[in-house]
């Protein structure tokens, strides 16, 4: 077993305090922008608590910062602007307040000499900026989906957390009510992706994403980082972390950092004005939404090396309609077109139109798309099935 390995094993897990944590007010903030509207983010804004201003940004669209400019007393205009021109810096001052800055003014430095007098403005001005923007609600907040779309219950055991988790995943992509976790268990023990052939030993971060895609829901298990845990939640894909729930459980209790996860839960949101992370937690009994702070919950995942199983696929919008849709377009024929509610017009809706053509070509390409809508099909198919579908390679605590 490799140190990066993730095990996830509840049994070890402290017990949580009945208190969540409070989010740290923070004396900095940082703000990222698009300024050319591109969708990529271009400029960075920190503003320091005394008033005070950094501007970092591509002006030259290479996805490397080249100008940085300082405002130092806080009034909204630059007094200081450094550039970067090829391996030398342009550094100007302006001293009569108005914004502008005189070329014949200039002193040219070179990098050695920047980084003599500042280092942090030659990083600053090394930055690549080449993220996509977020795109959060009226609130700061971006999510998978809406709170209202996830059915959060508590596991019934220990070691339970990774099936409950993908329980709750496969009803937001589904709308299928799970009101535990069981069919998960008996599908993963029959699957042999229970440790030791037993749920209540725990599961590993790589057969915990075998199980999802087993329900029909395409995952990946990569290595992240926030920035990449934003954009997957911006995008509206489902996502489980694996992290140790010590952290932020009873983070004041904690027997010293084991620097081990032992738990699994998914992420549901981001408020990037609150700085706080929203989890569907079902090892805890708060779990519902808990909202625990940014550089916490940092911490927390830290601890499995950033392991998180992501769905290739965003929540689909017509959760409800896919069972309905289905069953259309398998039953439809040449002769006549699948029974669907037309529009306000009377026309039949864009997504079923012409699938009386080939009813089962049409049939094949939307379930491609969806394969979680045979959910109901696969669990007990799956479950019945003896012969192992993986080589597994244990990975964690």
């Amino acid at each position: 077993m490799s140190e990066n390995d993730v095990f996830i094993d509840a049994s070890s897990s402290p017990e949580p305090e009945s208190e969540q944590s409070v989010v740290d007010e923070s004396v900095i903030e940082v703000s990222e922008e698009d300024v050319n509207n591109d969708g990529i983010v271009d400029t960075i804004v920190t503003v320091l608590s005394d008033g005070s201003a950094t501007l970092v940004t591509d002006v030259d669209g290479d996805t490397v910062a080249d100008t940085m400019l300082f405002d130092l007393n806080g009034d909204g205009t630059a007094d200081i602007q450094v550039v970067r021109s090829g391996d030398n810096y342009l550094v100007a001052v302006d001293d009569d307040g108005d914004g502008q800055f005189v070329e014949s003014e200039q002193v040219v430095l070179t990098r050695d000499e920047l980084a003599e007098l500042n280092p942090d403005i030659v990083a600053a001005l090394d930055t690549v900026l080449d993220e996509p923007v977020l795109t959060p609600d009226e609130s700061g907040k971006i999510e998978v989906a809406t709170e209202e779309d996830w059915d959060w219950f508590q596991q019934a055991e220990n070691g339970h957390c990774v099936p409950a988790s993908v329980a709750q995943i496969v009803e937001v992509y589904t709308g299928i009510d799970f009101p535990d976790e069981s069919a998960f268990v008996e599908l993963a023990e029959e699957k042999g992706l229970a440790a030791g052939d037993d749920i209540e030993n725990g599961m590993y971060a790589e057969d915990a994403q075998k199980l999802l895609v087993l329900c029909g829901i395409p995952a990946e298990l990569e290595y992240g980082d926030m920035q990449s845990l934003a954009e997957t939640i911006d995008d509206g894909r489902g996502v489980m972390v694996f992290v140790d729930s010590g952290e932020y459980w009873s983070p004041t209790s904690e027997q010293g950092e084991d620097n081990a996860a032992d738990h699994a839960v998914v992420v549901t949101a981001i408020d990037l004005e609150r700085g706080v992370v929203f989890l569907s937690d079902p090892g805890h009994p708060d779990g519902e939404q808990m909202q625990v702070p940014l550089d916490q919950f940092e911490d927390a995942w830290a601890d499995s090396d950033f392991q998180m199983v992501v769905c290739d696929q965003p929540v689909p919008t017509d959760v409800e309609e896919d069972a309905t849709v289905l069953e259309s377009r398998l039953g439809a024929t040449n002769d006549a077109a699948p029974a669907t509610s037309a529009s306000e017009d009377g026309n039949v809706p864009t997504r079923v139109q012409a699938v009386a053509e080939n009813p089962m070509e049409s049939a094949v390409a939307w379930l491609t798309e969806r394969p979680w809508v045979l959910l109901p099909v696969v669990l007990p198919v799956a479950a019945a099935a003896s012969t192992p579908l993986f080589n597994r390679t244990k990975a964690g605590r």
